[in-house]
């Protein structure tokens, strides 16, 4: 059954916008097709279509179930801003995975580029993931300076710092010294393509955050994105 966000769920719905030319030009979707509309509280809200007109469609609702696809964990990433389509590519793969929130991050060596565009891209890349993988919202996308990440981190249960000189614990090892079943949020932090400059790990190091390492071999910055986030996410049991 097709999905389609909205803000709040009533009796009756409208859509409009982006959302209503999805269903009625691209899946020219009828009355009396149903169909799913999320607003990422949690909850599935299945929708009987009413009427179709040219701007807007009309729906009813038929009933609610919980969504299963959300995770007990709260992971926000913080990402900083890659080159290319690179961002999309990780966001996609990262809302599959079941992040919560997206910060993409200016840092020393991030490609500089037009943030809230970006942003607005990453956003609708999420979207359509979560409906893709049967979420019932999608994350949270944010825009950051490196100087506000000391401050934007406390309150993590856990905070994942994968770092390219980090020598003391691989990630693995690290994971396994947490106490999953208390964790409730979890903060992952992923440097550029050149990774993060030595005085912004000294940074982070410095508010008690531990740099891990990914092992022998360098990632590209997209493919540490959601790597990282998938090994989290399966060693506190999301995919048990």
């Amino acid at each position: 059954m097709k999905r389609f966000f909205i803000r709040q769920p009533t009796e009756t719905v409208v859509l409009d916008g982006n959302e209503h030319t999805h269903l009625s030009r691209v899946l020219r979707l009828k009355p009396r097709d149903e169909v799913i509309l999320c607003c990422g509280d949690g909850y599935d809200y299945r929708y009987r279509i009413e009427r179709v007109d040219k701007n807007s469609s009309v729906l009813t609702q038929l009933d609610r179930v919980r969504n299963l696809c959300e995770p007990r964990v709260h992971m926000t990433v913080f990402s900083a801003l890659m080159k290319g389509d690179k961002p999309e590519l990780a966001a996609q793969k990262l809302t599959e995975l079941g992040v919560n929130e997206i910060v993409l991050m200016t840092t020393k060596y991030a490609v500089p580029q037009n943030s809230m565009t970006r942003r607005e891209r990453v956003e609708r890349t999420c979207m359509e993931a979560a409906k893709q993988c049967g979420r019932a919202g999608y994350p949270k996308v944010d825009l950051a300076d490196f100087s506000e990440l000391p401050e934007r981190l406390r309150g993590f249960d856990a905070v994942i710092f994968p770092y390219e000189k980090a020598t003391e614990y691989s990630l693995s090892a690290y994971l396994s010294r947490l106490d999953g079943a208390n964790i409730r949020t979890v903060a992952v932090v992923v440097g550029a393509e050149g990774g993060f400059a030595d005085e912004e790990a000294e940074t982070l190091i410095g508010t008690g955050v531990t740099p891990v390492t990914l092992g022998k071999r360098i990632l590209r910055a997209e493919t540490a994105n959601i790597v990282v986030a998938a090994l989290v996410m399966n060693a506190l049991g999301e995919y048990a």
